[in-house]
């Protein structure tokens, strides 16, 4: 098993990320941080679902963070498309918190970072 103090999810991927994340919510931990960038949110879906199936844990219990990474799915309509995918493949109903990953490798007008940023933090105030 692979668990750092400080590395959180982003190393994990496939079988071992969903067993060290189920390992680590049965060992007490209750905050669980991924990211569109780690590509792994899919796994951590599971080791939740695993431990909420198991009785470990309930829901409302656990503090799930995640982020957006990718520009590219920035902006109002971007990323309330993310939000309601990484939901989806993580079998979540909610966030108790959403970030925007930085830095976001944003190759534009710093004008247009700032829009960007503005619609992003409109979609998850509404």
């Amino acid at each position: 098993m692979c668990f750092s103090w400080v590395s959180g999810t982003w190393i994990l991927n496939g079988d071992e990320c969903t067993d060290t994340v189920t390992e680590a919510i049965k060992i007490g931990y209750r905050h669980i941080d991924g990211a569109e960038a780690y590509g792994n949110d899919k796994e951590i879906g599971i080791a939740i679902q695993r431990a909420i199936g198991e009785g470990i844990v309930d829901r409302k219990d656990l503090f799930i963070a995640n982020k957006i990474s990718d520009p590219n799915n920035a902006g109002y309509q971007g990323t309330k498309k993310l939000v309601k995918r990484q939901l989806q493949v993580m079998g979540l109903e909610y966030f108790d918190l959403y970030m925007i990953h930085s830095p976001m490798q944003v190759n534009t007008l710093f004008l247009h970072r700032m829009l960007t940023l503005v619609l992003t933090y409109m979609v998850l105030h509404t």
